[in-house]
This record gives structure tokens, sequence and C-alpha cells, in this order.
């Protein structure tokens, strides 16, 4: 009994070991965490909308200079179902594919804009290029 209680009073904090897993189990829960807390992975979504809205911009440009027009269509999806079937798309699309919720491919003066909710909007417009600013529309 002696021997049991030693070794007990000799346990007075804890080991290396034990702090290196609590520090790990923090660290995935911050990694986890933390992204989503400051917006970030929105943000992502947005400029990989942002990207995929200046290549059907592109797209719809080669269209309209091999084929002399633009492509037929009185709406976004119209237009990006031409695109796709005369193959200057790899794969199909429609106006609800953007990644970012509640964004939407338009059809707005005869050219392919990306319209994203206001507080997306705002957060991200500011570190665009021009060229990148130029395929937005404002909700």
């Amino acid at each position: 009994m002696s021997r049991i209680l030693k070794i007990l009073r000799n346990n007075k904090g804890i080991t290396l070991i034990e702090l290196t897993i609590v520090l790990t189990i923090l660290a995935i829960i911050g990694a986890i965490v933390v992204p989503n807390f400051f917006g970030i992975t929105d943000r992502a979504r947005a400029r990989s909308d942002i990207q995929s809205t200046v290549i059907i911009r592109n797209a719809f440009e080669l269209y309209r200079l091999e084929r002399g027009s633009a492509p037929a269509g009185a709406n976004a999806n119209a237009v990006l179902e031409t695109l796709y079937g005369a193959g200057f798309l790899s794969s199909p699309l429609t106006d609800d594919d953007p990644q970012t919720n509640e964004a939407v491919w338009v059809l707005e003066d005869g050219a392919i804009m990306l319209t994203l909710p206001n507080g997306i909007f705002s957060s991200v417009s500011s570190s665009l290029s021009d060229h990148e600013r130029s395929v937005l529309t404002n909700p």
C-alpha cells in the first residue's frame, strides 16, 4: 500500500506526451473551426466562381469570333448549353452551378455575368483585378 502511495505522490504533473496529445487535438479543432469562422471558405468559393465566369466569358468570346455571332440564347442556361454543345466548354453548366450559396450566372447586356450575395460581394470585390471585377454584377 505504501508503494502505491509513493507512486501517486510522484505524479505531480503531466507528461510531455499528454501535453503533446492535447495540443494536437486543439490544433485539429482550430484548423477546422477557424477558416469557417472568418469566412475564408466562402471567399475561396467566390474566387473560384469568378475564375469560372472568366473562363465562360472567354469561351463566349471565342465562340463569337469563330462563328461570327454571339451564342444564341434568351438566358444564361441557354447560352451555357450552346457553348457546351459547340465544344467551347468541357462540361455542361447551368446558372445555379456556382459553388457560392445564392450566386448565379446571368445573361446581362449580351454577356455572362456572376451575381454574388451582397456580403460575399463586398468582402471579395476589393481584392479583384479589373478583369475579374468586370464579370461581377450586383444583385
